[in-house]
């Protein structure tokens, strides 16, 4: 029975007498930082670094125990990310929140996180609602915890949930800018078929089979690359369920631990190439649209009226029509040159998501975890796993469009929507898709790579696939990843640490010989080429000459230029692209970063630390790592700031390095701490080890917990 029912009983004599007694014994189990461990097993336990550890005895008591402990750490975001995912933020935040709403309701997401909530099977309906309790409960107890501007979107309900996690996944992975939109509503950009730019999203992943480990036991590395605040908040956790456990991370306000580990087998995700995404410009035409010849009418014809908080704090409604044609629900319309936009994407039947995950965490087995993987699809990501039995396994995932033709490139830009026949209908089966299960190799590896290099030398043949299905192309990054692992046959478990924390610049081996050729002749570029010749090709925060080289990269147009000597190839796609097509552009360049540098910096020669710095809540330190369009495996991204300083905002996130032995051994990091609350030690907490390049342990064991112990509860309403 819970608090509500018990204080709406009415009774009277020794039955309310009794009823009273109990639930004064309840609240008492419940209240925070208690003592003793609840005799029903229930109990947090919140480590040094501010991970919690959460023991349940039940999945209804995990997921209520994970909404309180994610509020704990992130209340104020978790209310700004469901505001926002409800498409209701331009009523209370203004103006600078109506394009997001107005995307959110084109696309249909919190209306369809509605009907996801009515298709999930009881018993995770009835997780999704403890989810939700355990949040409200925190915010309840705790009401300062959610500023002033964000109470309004509370109470949570369970859509809520659903719809942010929807709109991560359409919004923020699958349809992660709208550059191609942009430029078809600038002037004269009807009709032109501008490429989609890349995602700011990244990752790196490892799974090394007993064949190639020291150990004799499989070991994963888990090492996502995201923003470091906002709506991709990663959160650290553990749940610990009887003898077992699930220890890992999930995107802050998200319900499940989305790359984590058991003591049976681990897995990771990378954003793979998979293209789920297309945009179709429709010609307009007497109410509707053209295809085949014929006029269609839209689908789904309606208007939303979307509220919205003016500068004066005045409510005014804005109109918003919706349509929808075969191709998807329209995002642009230019109705005086009679086209529009249309996007259809996949993600959209991805309603079991929370199942899914919690059914892999189950898994003892790849068989198992298979089964759960192609049960419930993923749109998208590659997925890496390993297992104590030395298991290793690569699979390419997404809900795969059947298309009509043509190869990666071409189905980049902006389709034509005037034929039925170029619009995708069906999906390919998951048994269509690239999947490597325990390579000669000894080891599956994915940088955000296309499938084809998941082991190396290559077991998967391209001819074989569909030409859309990836990008061609091996990245600075993706070779580096590789080339670290045929180096070494017999593989530590501090070897596969050092690698994840390896800076080495990649392209500096590519290119940096033949820059120093054609400045030889330049006496004025004399003491430019004597740093980058002493440089080490590191990002480590005292190296010289790192910060010249980055600087002639900006002004060469970045590693993803076309003015390597040689252009990658797949016939030696771990030491191309290479070389300088241009030598006297490569001397300009390096004119304008010597007097870029010398500008900002005084010295050419400047610590790459003093200028590359990792700055959130009290701590302000030297970056040791960089880019990683340069082709380094540790990763950070950089903006300036006024003072011509880098300032990070994302790369290496949460990193877990793991050995599946008798007894799992965990190394790991989540960069920027296990919290954004303000106030909590935890904001940055862990940038000192980040900039030292280091990891911390993993304490897996209770007993390591507790002589770690930072606080202790039970989640739950406060004693009154």
């Amino acid at each position: 029975m819970t608090r509500n029912a018990f204080l709406r009983s009415r009774s009277d004599g020794l039955q309310t007498t009794l009823m009273l007694w109990l639930l004064g014994l309840w609240l008492g189990t419940l209240s925070a930082g208690g003592g003793a461990r609840a005799a029903t097993g229930d109990e947090l336990l919140w480590d040094s670094w501010g991970v919690p550890h959460i023991y349940a005895s039940s999945r209804e008591s995990a997921f209520y125990q994970l909404g309180w402990a994610q509020m704990h750490a992130h209340a104020d975001l978790i209310a700004r990310l469901y505001g926002t995912a409800r498409g209701e933020g331009a009523a209370h935040w203004g103006e600078q929140a109506y394009q997001e709403d107005a995307l959110l309701h084109a696309l249909r997401i919190p209306e369809r996180a509605r009907e996801w909530l009515e298709q999930q099977p009881a018993d995770y309906r009835r997780y999704l609602e403890a989810f939700t309790r355990g949040l409200n409960d925190y915010a309840a107890a705790f009401p300062r915890a959610v500023t002033p501007a964000n109470r309004w979107t509370l109470p949570f309900h369970s859509s809520d949930v659903l719809a942010h996690v929807q709109r991560i996944l359409l919004t923020r992975f699958l349809f992660s800018d709208a550059g191609a939109v942009m430029a078809w509503q600038a002037p004269g950009g009807h009709g032109k078929s501008a490429p989609r730019s890349k995602a700011q999203h990244g990752s790196n992943g490892y799974a090394i089979a007993p064949s190639r480990s020291a150990s004799k036991e499989a070991m994963l590395l888990i090492n996502p690359h995201l923003p470091w605040s906002g709506d991709l908040t990663l959160f650290e956790a553990q749940i610990v369920e009887g003898d077992s456990y699930v220890y890992g991370a999930a995107l802050v306000g998200q319900p499940y631990l989305s790359m984590a580990f058991t003591p049976h087998a681990g897995w990771t995700h990378t954003v793979n190439g998979f293209d789920g995404l297309d945009t179709y410009e429709l010609t307009l035409r007497e109410g509707g649209y053209e295809l085949d010849g014929q006029t269609r009418a839209f689908e789904q014809v309606d208007a939303l009226q979307i509220k919205v908080r003016t500068a004066s704090g005045k409510l005014v409604s804005r109109t918003l029509p919706r349509a929808s044609s075969l191709h998807g629900p329209l995002v642009a319309i230019d109705r005086a040159a009679g086209k529009a936009l249309a996007l259809r994407f996949t993600g959209t039947d991805a309603s079991q998501l929370v199942a899914r995950y919690w059914q892999l965490a189950d898994s003892r087995s790849v068989q198992a975890f298979e089964a759960v993987s192609t049960r419930y699809p993923l749109p998208f990501f590659n997925t890496l796993y390993a297992n104590r039995q030395g298991d290793i396994l690569f699979r390419y995932e997404g809900r795969m469009p059947r298309r009509s033709g043509g190869d990666y490139v071409s189905w980049q830009g902006i389709q034509p929507g005037q034929q039925s026949t170029n619009v995708w209908t069906s999906y390919y089966g998951s048994e269509a898709l690239p999947r490597v299960l325990n390579p000669r190799s000894g080891f599956v590896q994915n940088a955000n790579d296309p499938p084809w290099f998941a082991a190396y030398p290559a077991q998967l043949d391209p001819a074989g696939y569909p030409p859309y299905i990836a990008p061609p192309t091996l990245d600075f990054r993706a070779q580096h990843s590789i080339g670290m692992l045929q180096a070494d046959t017999s593989i530590t478990f501090d070897e596969l640490v050092a690698d994840q924390l390896d800076n080495r610049v990649e392209l500096a081996e590519r290119v940096l010989p033949a820059l120093l050729l054609a400045v030889a002749p330049e006496p004025g570029l004399a003491k430019a080429a004597r740093v980058l010749a002493s440089w080490d090709r590191t990002l480590a925060s005292d190296a010289r000459g790192a910060v010249l080289f980055l600087a002639w990269l900006e002004a060469m147009g970045g590693a993803d230029g076309d003015w390597f000597a040689e252009p990658w190839r797949a016939s030696e796609p771990l030491t191309t692209p290479r070389g300088l097509a241009d030598p006297g552009a490569a001397r300009r360049a390096l004119v304008r970063a010597v007097a870029q540098v010398r500008k900002r910096h005084r010295r050419l020669d400047v610590a790459y630390g003093d200028v590359y710095r990792l700055r959130l809540g009290r701590f302000d330190l030297p970056a040791s790592t960089g880019p990683v369009a340069c082709g380094t495996y540790s990763a950070a991204e950089f903006a300036p700031d006024r003072a011509g300083r880098q300032l990070a905002w994302g790369g290496d996130t949460f990193v877990a390095v793991v050995s599946f032995g008798a007894a799992p051994r965990a190394s790991g990091l989540l960069t920027y701490g296990n919290a954004s609350q303000p106030g909590s030690p935890h904001v940055g907490d862990q940038l000192p080890l980040f900039s030292a390049r280091k990891l911390r342990p993993l304490w897996l064991t209770r007993d390591e917990v507790e002589q770690h112990l930072e606080r202790r509860e039970q989640a739950g309403p406060a004693r009154p």
